[in-house]
């Protein structure tokens, strides 16, 4: 990102009381990065490449968690997930 990385940008989220969940995806499989993650608020991370069974899984294990993956306009709509 030009302005800032990622993990400013999650904080800035958080701190602003933004609860939307937060995918990091990365190059680095470096514990550290992972770690500086969840430290910025970050509710998944994920390394690349990125296929489409692996985002699932990560949007499955949030759910169970209770994060939601759906905007709020949606829910509100009825829209369909």
């Amino acid at each position: 990102m030009p302005e800032i990385d990622g993990y400013e940008a999650t904080r800035t989220l958080r701190a602003s009381g933004n609860n939307t969940p937060v995918i990091g995806l990365t190059a680095s499989t470096l514990a550290e990065d992972r770690k500086e993650g969840v430290h910025s608020g970050m509710n998944e991370f994920i390394e690349k490449p990125l296929t489409t069974d692996r985002l699932g899984e990560v949007t499955i294990s949030g759910q169970s968690r209770g994060l939601s993956f759906v905007s709020r306009s949606k829910r509100l709509s009825g829209a369909r997930t």
